[in-house]
């Protein structure tokens, strides 16, 4: 008996925006995200450095219906989330956060937006992923997977798209 397969993504229409000077993709289903409407956008210099062959293959692997980005996130989103917990107490702010397990973390987040930027980084493509968070209102959050299935760093949205030693999440205090 024939072992049953997942279904490949639907291939992807690219159009350049002059204005912007980025391709962007008209929207699509993206499952990891429970989205249906996700655009990916990218500039020349990724296409240039990647090519549409790794471009499209990172996006069809991050849009794959069991990616589970959600699960390889949750412990370092929960520890972005406890650096703002604890800096309250550490500067005697006001504490503004509740305090929740690591579980109840993607109650504070949210929305994530429903566009994507792909990029080239260190010879690497990497899918970026932006939401807004209860913690930091201003920056929000960023979650990159690299090649759209490993994740490789989950900070401020005004960070680089990774680390420099390498590390998921940087307490950076």
């Amino acid at each position: 008996m024939k072992p049953e397969s997942t279904p490949e993504p639907e291939s992807i229409n690219f159009t350049y925006d002059t204005d912007k000077e980025l391709y962007v993709s008209d929207p699509v289903d993206v499952p990891a995200l429970k989205k249906n409407a996700v655009t990916f956008r990218f500039d020349l210099q990724t296409l240039d450095s990647a090519g549409w062959q790794r471009i499209r293959a990172a996006i069809d692997n991050f849009r794959l219906p069991d990616a589970d980005i959600f699960a390889q996130a949750t412990p370092y989103v929960h520890q972005f989330y406890r650096m703002y917990f604890d800096m309250a107490d550490e500067y005697g702010w006001e504490q503004y956060l509740p305090d929740i397990p690591e579980s109840q973390v993607w109650s504070l987040v949210g929305p994530i937006w429903d566009r994507c930027t792909v990029a080239w980084d260190n010879n690497s493509l990497l899918i970026v992923v932006e939401a807004e968070t209860e913690w930091d209102i201003e920056h929000g959050m960023i979650m990159v997977y690299q090649d759209g299935v490993k994740l490789v760093k989950v900070g401020m949205a005004v960070e680089s798209y990774t680390n420099p030693d390498g590390t998921i999440f940087d307490y950076g205090h």
